[in-house]
């Protein structure tokens, strides 16, 4: 039996997620998850996994200005690029959180900024209150829009 007003366990309900207080919050998480399921569902966008922690060339070769970076988007090739390496779910949902905001700020380095500030608040809240099944059909979806690997020559 249940206490009221606690979060559901797994073993109480397989794709339950914890106990979201705030109704505004628990709106937001369910828009942008349907958000984010909505661009890995669509044809024109692609994951790409690759080295990129502590890959120089491959940063620059990216336009990124140093090689700690673990995921970034190229909007215009629409693809999003991923260190398999590190928190696939995570990076995935954080550079989707990019192409669904990134449209609210300028190319100024005060706006990038404060753009990352605000993915970065996101990701937690979402990775927090996503569940099990929320969790599984974004790894299908991340799936579905894998790119061939290219090979080197």
């Amino acid at each position: 039996m249940r206490t009221p007003g606690c979060h559901v366990s797994s073993e109480d309900s397989q794709s339950a997620p914890p106990f979201i207080k705030n109704k505004s919050e628990q709106r937001l998480h369910y828009r942008l998850m349907h958000r984010v399921y909505k661009i890995l569902r669509d044809d024109e966008w692609q994951v790409r996994y690759c080295r990129m922690n502590g890959n120089v060339a491959l940063c620059a070769k990216l336009g990124l200005d140093s090689d700690g970076y673990v995921g970034t988007v190229d909007d215009e090739r629409q693809i999003i690029y991923v260190d398999f390496r590190e928190d696939v779910l995570s990076t995935v949902v954080h550079e989707c959180l990019h192409i669904i905001i990134g449209d609210r700020y300028d190319a100024s380095k005060k706006a990038y900024k404060a753009e990352e500030a605000e993915v970065q608040r996101l990701e937690k809240m979402m990775m927090q209150y996503m569940s099990r099944t929320q969790a599984t059909r974004l790894h299908y979806l991340i799936s579905d829009r894998l790119a061939p690997r290219k090979r080197e020559q």
